[in-house]
């Protein structure tokens, strides 16, 4: 499995289609925020309610690289629960449903990562694809969780898992390996696919297809929509890498992401749109996305929310005084609710935002 650093890991919006209006009352470019601090706790998704699920800090230290072990929990009422392990040292929870089901990755004992759903207080393995290691990214209201693992020829696809059973979704051409990120209600799948050469392809996957999603040329610089490599290709342009990943959406079909460095938006499968970023001389990256297309990320280490495709740096919306720099904007729910991470007195914290009624 590839390894992702705090500010890269992937996480997705768990859109649930129940046309939750904007309840600020006004744009949520122009909303002002509450701040909660969620201490070393790493947030990766929200729900409907407000639970966040992710990872903690521990007091145990890994016996190979002596760094404290971080443990997959949930946030909930103002309370952590850790959800446990297979066994091994730790985990990561990476989805929520309004379900309350929780779904991410967790070792072994022998040191291994396999993907888990956890409800009920019950921890399950949700197995692989024939090899040894695998994460679920994501869970939708039905219970339908997109991943990716191992498979037995030692390649790692993503997978589905639909009424029980776990689906290997294959690959892009050109694009051996392959992970699924996201998945709304209607089964509309998102992730990412990986080149020989390090390149890598954004996807959309339905109706049994994968297919590529295209990506911007690699000289963007607020180019706008619609340029870059078309949809559906594989393999690459003349001597240019596609970079591109697909990392949220919405009960719309609307996708998320980045490409070149760049936050992306991919409506209803069309060719990538850059948003405009709101630090233009740094990278930035689109997470997720709401039912009414507000999209949240980071520009330039600062956590931004695009609104009608305007950005808005989120650190201007809390209160002035705070001590907190809010870097990076996971995921948003429909009401508004906000989750991160940043930094306040020096040291990395998870946050939520609520707004302010």
């Amino acid at each position: 499995m590839r390894n992702y650093v705090v500010g890269t890991i992937v996480t997705c919006l768990l859109a649930t289609g129940l046309g939750v209006q904007n309840r600020v009352g006004v744009p949520r470019a122009e909303a002002r925020y509450t701040i909660t601090d969620l201490g070393e706790f790493l947030p990766n998704a929200i729900n409907e309610a407000g639970d966040v699920v992710g990872s903690r800090k521990t007091d145990k230290l890994d016996p190979k690289s002596r760094v404290p072990i971080r443990a997959a929990c949930i946030w909930q009422n103002g309370t952590f629960r850790d959800l446990g392990a297979f066994g091994g040292s730790g985990g990561d929870a990476l989805g929520i449903n309004d379900r309350n089901q929780v779904i991410g990755w967790a070792h072994t004992a022998e040191g291994d990562e396999h993907p888990f759903l956890w409800e009920e207080g019950k921890l399950k393995d949700l197995g692989t694809l024939g090899g040894l290691n695998g994460r679920a990214y994501a869970i939708n209201n039905v219970g339908e969780i997109v991943g990716a693992s191992d498979n037995r020829d030692g390649f790692e696809h993503a997978f589905l898992l639909q009424r029980g059973h776990l689906a290997d979704l294959g690959a892009v051409r050109g694009f051996p390996d392959s992970e699924a990120r996201c998945l709304n209600r209607k089964g509309v799948i998102a992730g990412v696919a990986y080149g020989p050469d390090a390149g890598q392809v954004a996807f959309i996957y339905h109706a049994d297809t994968m297919r590529g999603l295209g990506a911007l040329p690699d000289n963007t610089s607020g180019s706008g929509s619609g340029g870059g490599f078309p949809p559906g290709i594989g393999g690459f342009q003349g001597q240019r890498v596609l970079t591109a990943e697909a990392l949220g959406i919405n009960e719309n079909g609307d996708i998320v992401g980045s490409s070149q460095n760049h936050a992306v938006q991919w409506h209803a499968g069309a060719g990538p749109e850059e948003l405009a970023a709101s630090r233009p001389d740094e990278g930035s990256a689109a997470y997720g996305v709401d039912d009414q297309d507000h999209i949240v990320g980071y520009s330039g280490n600062h956590a931004t929310l695009w609104d009608n495709l305007r950005p808005v740096d989120l650190n201007t919306r809390v209160p002035s005084g705070s001590g907190w720099t809010l870097m990076n904007a996971r995921a948003i729910n429909n009401h508004g609710q906000v989750i991160g991470i940043g930094t306040v007195k020096e040291r990395m914290h998870g946050f939520r935002l609520d707004p302010i009624r």
